[in-house]
């Protein structure tokens, strides 16, 4: 993160406290938080608790004298400013509302791009203001040679137009919420034969999906004049047909596409497929991680801890690849010493004669059984 870069300039964060004349790295404070975050907490305030608990291994074993009081945490999260990094070769871009947090009344919204396995880039916004939010965010992103996936609620004229400007191919999906796009799209692939197809078999079901991909230049022009679509190169569409194997029931449904350049029906089909991988990273982010219970008040540590909740999933993934999201966690939580090992090699992580256990770590309250005499 640039904000992270920047404030290396500084060396040390002075304690918050008063009365104390404390003074924590950088560095360590950083380690410290992202392994926090990495191991499952999801607040300042889970963060300071894990921090102060793990003290012994954890920050020892980075270079700090003391643990951080919550308040320096929150100093060090407002205190970054932003974040870049390289893109890959499809970008997929959503919404997502962070249900607890609300800054001046208003519900916080956050915006990003994510390859699939890591994030790319982020914005914040408040309800109403995703699509411009979108917009800003393809425009402070280098989209040359890339694949931006967009759904049917940003397929707006200046989210297509940052996406070309950018020098970005756009495969955006068109839905009936916009009747006179979809129908036209929809007509012109009145007579299109099937292309690439593949077979998938999961759940129960057995699906078949079969790409197409129209570039005609008469009716692309007649598209891109007539709808206003700037950058539009052809149009796809993607029939599937899903079987399921208990009561062979057959659904056919058919999702159609603007694409901001010439592509192969078999890599349309993967784009198109793989904008399903946002959406799986926010319902984990919400069933796993529960990213809606935080309370945040503070829009820059509200979007610095979106940041790194998913960072700490791509962290998870990287050191426990074998395991689901879920798993990956429990263990994280579980030994953060190990955690702290398998971050960050270089870290000596001293083995604590009393371990702090889970319900210390996040305040998990453990029921007690009643003991039963016979």
């Amino acid at each position: 993160m640039r904000g992270i870069t920047d404030s290396c300039a500084v060396g040390n964060f002075v304690e918050y406290r008063t009365g104390l004349n404390i003074t924590h790295p950088f560095l360590a404070m950083a380690v410290s938080v992202f392994t926090a975050m990495v191991c499952g907490a999801n607040s300042v305030a889970g963060i300071a608790r894990f921090v102060a608990m793990t003290f012994p291994t954890v920050g020892r074993a980075v270079g700090m004298k003391s643990p951080p009081s919550r308040c320096t945490i929150g100093r060090l999260l407002a205190g970054c400013r932003g974040w870049e990094k390289a893109g890959r070769i499809n970008l997929h871009v959503d919404g997502k509302a962070l249900c607890g947090s609300r800054v001046d009344g208003k519900q916080m919204w956050v915006v990003e791009a994510w390859d699939g396995e890591q994030l790319i880039g982020m914005e914040t916004c408040g309800p109403g203001e995703e699509r411009s939010a979108v917009a800003k965010l393809l425009q402070s992103l280098d989209l040359a040679g890339h694949v931006i996936t967009l759904d049917a609620g940003l397929n707006d004229r200046p989210i297509l137009a940052a996406a070309a400007d950018g020098g970005g191919t756009y495969v955006a999906q068109v839905k009936a919420n916009k009747p006179s796009i979809y129908n036209d799209v929809q007509a012109a692939f009145a007579d299109a034969a099937d292309g690439h197809a593949t077979v998938e078999l999961g759940h129960g079901r057995v699906e078949t999906r079969a790409a197409a991909v129209m570039d005609d230049p008469v009716l692309i022009a007649w598209l891109r004049e007539t709808h206003d679509l700037p950058g539009l190169a052809a149009v796809g569409r993607i029939r599937r047909e899903r079987i399921t194997k208990n009561t062979g029931e057959i659904e056919q449904h058919d999702a159609f596409h603007l694409l901001g350049g010439a592509m192969a029906a078999a890599d349309y089909a993967a784009a198109a497929r793989g904008h399903w991988l946002v959406e799986v990273m926010h319902h984990c982010l919400d069933a796993v991680i529960g990213e809606d219970a935080g309370r945040s008040r503070n829009r820059q540590i509200c979007a610095e801890l979106a940041v790194l909740r998913r960072f700490g999933m791509t962290a998870r993934r990287a050191i426990c690849s074998e395991h689901s999201h879920a798993a990956a966690l429990d263990f994280c939580r579980f030994n953060p010493a190990q955690t702290l090992r398998r971050l960050f090699p270089w870290a000596l992580v001293p083995r604590p004669r009393h371990p702090p256990t889970a319900a210390a770590l996040f305040g998990i309250r453990l029921r007690r059984r009643k003991s039963v005499v016979i």
